[in-house]
């Protein structure tokens, strides 16, 4: 397989091997690569990068499956499957949980049982004609035949549209003490469920948030019946409907006292080892690139993985993913393991918790569970009481912690009237930050700081919005601005804002940190890296029409309701998961969480710590002109990511500044992927 992969090509490549990617692409006259899917069994399902043949693989291992096959279907998968003894009917719902426990959410298959599999003249199966062999859908269809034999018939209205729902979006039938997360289901398929409830009840889209977190709060088909009859009756409404109130200033407690500095102390200027969390994401794949090219450290890393060998494949898949590329040498100083934030020292056993702990210099802390639907109490496990285990290992050797946060965590500061905020101004105004994923990291700055007042070394460093890198525009899709762009491309209408920008390419902010980690102490300072010339969303959609596409603005409030429509209308759309920051209200002002970002509400970013930090580095964050934004346009088209306009092969070129970019503040701000919602503990 590393032969097949790895192939030498000196006249392209004369400093090492170079990586079969499996994408399939066409190299057009101009030089544009035009992507067109893959040549392997890859696929990738809501922003899971999923092997067919190893689900096949855990279905065969299954006692009662003779044979499998798994294709995609649409945005999902459908896995055809036969009975190990012949005639003996498949217990299709205890495949499905058992697919659930073993698969991630996005790889949990539609199960369509077959007496046989059609095979070829040579005896293998015929993929092309499993579909038609497939039994019609009715009532003896798979979903029907996963029913259990105790499921009762719904009776209830309101019950049976809701079960119709979940098996939508699920693709099997649930029973009412069924649990949706059990079934498959992931925090985009909660999105969906809710979204479709919404729309085929005609219900208020700002219900959303309510719905998501009363089946976060009891996840099974009868409890999710009650929440939305609760809202229909006015009883769960967003007032009545809000989460418990938090202390957030009570929750950053340490929660235990650091013990007594002992061992040898690290060295994070030339640093030997580098605890890095979060690298099989889109920021810590660039960390990982950066730290192997700046220093000669090993860099360990925890990744939610099955064995050593599953994080290192997440890892280099991310890599790849992002154009990154680590010869054989490289990857010598690369150490991956499972690790899971949640659980106590990051799901190391005692033994390799205290090894590492003796030997690391420098932890880069930017793993964490990126999601903007759900609320602080579903995010605390990862993001803040993961941040107490990774202050647990760096405690005795007194080793320093960096930390990577985000500008949302100054919001509140906005809608309370404070237009500037100062790099050392302190944390403030929590109860007006209105989305779990920035309380979160409201609190786990906090407890950083708990931890600086007893010795540790801390530094914290605040992006805005992290964007595709400056040489190909490589960039993960999966994040609010980008469903934006994508909204707009798709509807030709934008709304009339005034959002700044702010973009910092991802490859600027890995090597703005690495260079401050390893030039600088970790004094306890917060470093805010902003553009220092960034654009507005109007900039953006003149590029756009540049591109070909034909726009028309609305006023806010208008688009909201376009916005709404299309999501009911397209519940699987990229947009979907983020419809709650355009319709959610502040809690401490009269507007939507989207309008707290606009310029003239979200406060202007202090950035003197920054700057002297890197004055002597040779960094520069380029300006987010006409070339930047141009570039981003093209990767979202190479990668199928936007369609091209057929007005044009491509956006005029340019490196002209955007007339009148001066310094502002205010982009939506999005935490290193800043992804849509989903459970990985990355970035």
């Amino acid at each position: 397989m590393t032969a097949e992969r790895f192939v030498t090509l000196p006249e392209v490549e004369p400093g090492g091997p170079l990586y079969r990617t499996g994408d399939r692409a066409v190299r057009h006259a101009d030089g544009l690569l035009e992507y067109r899917g893959r040549l392997d069994r890859q696929v990738k399902l809501r922003g899971a990068r999923i092997e067919l043949d190893e689900v096949e693989t855990r279905l065969r291992a299954h006692p009662e499956v003779g044979e499998a096959a798994v294709e995609v279907d649409g945005h999902s998968l459908t896995a055809y499957v036969t009975a190990t003894v012949p005639g003996r009917p498949l217990p299709l719902a205890d495949l499905r949980a058992y697919c659930a426990k073993w698969l991630p959410p996005q790889a949990v298959p539609a199960l369509i049982p077959l007496d046989r599999f059609p095979v070829t003249s040579g005896g293998k199966i015929d993929r092309s004609r499993l579909k038609p062999t497939a039994p019609p859908p009715g009532p003896s269809d798979a979903a029907e035949a996963a029913r259990r034999p105790d499921e009762p018939e719904a009776t209830d209205g309101l019950s049976g549209l809701l079960t119709e729902v979940w098996h939508q979006v699920l693709r099997v039938r649930p029973t009412p003490q069924d649990d949706f997360f059990l079934l498959g289901g992931d925090s985009l398929l909660a999105s969906e469920a809710v979204t479709r409830t919404l729309a085929v009840l005609g219900l208020d889209a700002a219900l959303g948030s309510t719905l998501i977190r009363a089946l976060l709060a009891a996840p099974t088909l009868e409890s999710f019946t009650a929440a939305v009859r609760g809202v229909r009756g006015g009883t769960g409404g967003p007032a009545g409907g809000q989460e418990p109130a938090v202390d957030f200033a009570a929750e950053t407690g340490l929660g235990f006292a650091l013990p007594p500095a002992e061992g040898p102390a690290p060295n994070p200027h030339d640093p030997k080892d580098v605890l890095l969390t979060g690298a099989s994401g889109f920021v810590g794949g660039f960390l990982l690139h950066r730290l192997l090219h700046a220093t000669a450290a090993r860099v360990h890393c925890p990744v939610r993985a099955t064995s050593p060998a599953h994080a290192r494949q997440r890892v280099r898949t991310a890599l790849t993913r992002y154009g990154l590329h680590l010869d054989e040498a490289d990857w010598q100083r690369v150490e991956c393991f499972p690790g899971d934030l949640t659980q106590p020292r990051l799901g190391l056993d005692h033994e390799r918790a205290d090894a590492l702990a003796q030997r690391l210099d420098l932890i880069v802390h930017n793993g964490a569970r990126v999601n903007f639907l759900y609320p602080y109490q579903q995010l605390r496990p990862a993001n803040v009481d993961g941040t107490r285990e990774v202050v647990r290992i760096a405690a005795r050797r007194r080793v320093p912690v960096h930390f990577v946060s985000t500008v949302a965590v100054v919001a509140g500061f906005g809608t309370a009237g404070v237009r500037e905020v100062d790099e050392d101004l302190p944390p403030a105004h929590a109860d007006g930050l209105t989305m779990g994923y920035a309380e979160s990291k409201w609190v786990a700055e906090g407890v950083l700081r708990r931890a600086a007042e007893q010795g540790l070394p801390v530094a914290v460093y605040r992006p805005y919005e992290v964007t595709g890198d400056r040489t190909h525009g490589a960039c993960n899709t999966e994040t609010a601005i980008c469903s934006l762009f994508k909204m707009i491309a798709d509807t030709g209408l934008a709304p009339d804002i005034e959002l700044p920008m702010d973009f910092v390419p991802v490859d600027h902010l890995a090597e703005s940190l690495v260079h401050i980690a390893t030039h600088r102490p970790a004094d306890g300072r917060v470093y805010h890296l902003t553009n220092p010339r960034p654009a507005m969303l109007s900039d953006v959609l003149d590029r756009m029409r540049a591109a070909g596409f034909t726009l028309r603005t609305l006023p806010y409030d208008a688009w909201v309701a376009e916005l709404v429509r299309h999501v009911a209308e397209n519940p699987t759309s990229a947009t979907a998961p983020f419809v709650s920051l355009c319709v959610d209200r502040s809690r401490t002002a009269d507007m939507s969480v989207k309008e707290m970002y606009l310029k003239g509400t979200f406060p202007v970013l202090g950035r003197r710590n920054a700057e002297e930090a890197l004055a002597d580095s040779g960094l520069h964050c380029p300006p987010v002109d006409a070339a930047l934004l141009d570039r981003y346009l093209e990767y979202f088209f190479t990668s199928g990511y936007l369609t091209r306009p057929a007005a044009g092969r491509g956006p005029a070129s340019g490196t002209e500044r955007i007339p009148g970019s001066e310094p502002v503040s205010g982009a939506e701000p999005v935490s290193g992927t800043a992804a849509a919602p989903r459970t990985e503990h990355s970035r």
